[in-house]
C-alpha cells in the first residue's frame, strides 16, 4: 500500500534569506522591515532581537 504524497510535510521549515546576516533562517520571527529606497527587506529573529535588544544603549 502507498500512500500519496503530501504537498507540505508539517516538520518541513519554511526558510528565507535574511538580509541583515546574509543566510538562510527559519521564516517563523523573522519581520519585514523598511529599507531608504521605499522598499523592504525581510530579517531573521536572532538578528531582530539583536537589534532591538542592544547592550549599551540606554532606554528606559
Amino acid at each position: 500500500m502507498t500512500t500519496p504524497p503530501t504537498t507540505l510535510d508539517s516538520n518541513t521549515r519554511v526558510m528565507k534569506f535574511c538580509s541583515s546576516c546574509s543566510r538562510e533562517k527559519p521564516l517563523e520571527g523573522g519581520t519585514w522591515i523598511p529599507t531608504s529606497n521605499r522598499k523592504q527587506r525581510w530579517i531573521c529573529a536572532s538578528c531582530l532581537y539583536n537589534r532591538t535588544h542592544r547592550t549599551g544603549s540606554a532606554k528606559a
